[in-house]
C-alpha cells in the first residue's frame, strides 16, 4: 500500500512539474528608459534622442547619442571610439564631472588619461580644471579681470 502511495505521489510530482514549464514563449516588450522594443529583433534597442528630441542640447552644444540617453558636448569636443566603446566624457555630459577624452586601455600599464582642453590630470589620474587666471595662461589685457571657468576662462572689464 505504501508503494502505491509513493508511486501516485511520484506521478503527481512529475505531472505537476511538467505542467509548470511554459510551452509558450514569454515576450518582454517593456524596456528601461532610453530604450524601445524592436519587434523584429525581439530586443530593446537604444533610442537616438538626438534625432527625436527637438533641441535636446541648448547653447550651441552638440548632441551625442549614448546608450540609454545622450550627452551634450561642446561643438569642439573630440569623440574617440576604441574597441566599440565610447570613451569621451565632457564637462557637461559627465556623470562625475571628470572631463576625460581618452583613457589608456586597462591592459596597458600605467593607465593614463588624456584630459580635455582646459583640464590636466592630477596625481590621482583625474582630470581637474586648470585655473588659467592664477597660472597666467590667460590672454586678458591689463585693464581686464580674468575669471576662471570650468575648462576655460573669460576676460571681463574692471568695474568703474
Amino acid at each position: 500500500f505504501i508503494m502505491i502511495i509513493f508511486a501516485v505521489l511520484a506521478v503527481l510530482l512529475l505531472a505537476t512539474g511538467h505542467s509548470q514549464e511554459a510551452d509558450e514563449t514569454i515576450t518582454y516588450t517593456q524596456c528601461t528608459d532610453g530604450y524601445e522594443w524592436d519587434p523584429i529583433m525581439q530586443r530593446c534597442k537604444d533610442i537616438d534622442e538626438c534625432e527625436i528630441v527637438h533641441e535636446a542640447c541648448k547653447g550651441g552644444m552638440k548632441c551625442v547619442n549614448h546608450f540609454g540617453g545622450y550627452l551634450c558636448l561642446p561643438r569642439t569636443a573630440q569623440i574617440i571610439v576604441n574597441n566599440g566603446q565610447e570613451e569621451t566624457v565632457s564637462d557637461t555630459g559627465s556623470r562625475n564631472g571628470n572631463p576625460i577624452i581618452r583613457r589608456t586601455p586597462p591592459d596597458r600599464v600605467p593607465s593614463q588619461i588624456q584630459c580635455a582642453a582646459g583640464y590636466e590630470a592630477n596625481e590621482h589620474n583625474v582630470c581637474q580644471d586648470i585655473d588659467e587666471c592664477t597660472t597666467s595662461a590667460h590672454t586678458c589685457r591689463s585693464d581686464q579681470v580674468c575669471v576662471n571657468l570650468r575648462g576655460s576662462f573669460t576676460c571681463q572689464c574692471r568695474t568703474g
